[in-house]
């Protein structure tokens, strides 16, 4: 499956974002102080109920899969991305130089 990459959305060039099955994604430790919260008219954002650092998304519209902040992994080399999306709204001075399709808003 192909994954996101999403610079405008967190606003640093390097969070980089992943798409998998809610299945395939399992927390280790700290399951228990996950809060999610409707954090948009589309979607619902999972986080850390201590500290805030933010795991998922939820799109309610593609419900098949959440996205993931690659940079809460253990190994987040191991996570290439797939494609870009937003890419319309990403900051001004930040161009891939990579060939990954870009996507204006959401993945289709």
């Amino acid at each position: 499956m192909p994954l996101p990459h999403l610079p405008a959305q967190l606003g640093r060039p390097r969070d980089r974002v992943r798409e998998r099955s809610p299945e395939d994604l399992v927390f280790t430790k700290g399951a228990d102080k996950l809060r999610t919260f409707k954090s948009s008219s589309f979607g619902h954002r999972t986080f850390c109920g201590e500290c805030g650092t933010l795991f998922l998304m939820k799109v309610d519209h593609q419900p098949e899969t959440v996205d993931f902040t690659v940079a809460t992994l253990d190994e987040p080399e191991a996570v290439a991305p797939g494609f870009h999306i937003f890419y319309a709204s990403r900051l001004a001075w930040f161009e891939p130089a990579d060939t990954l399709p870009r996507h204006d808003r959401f993945r289709p």
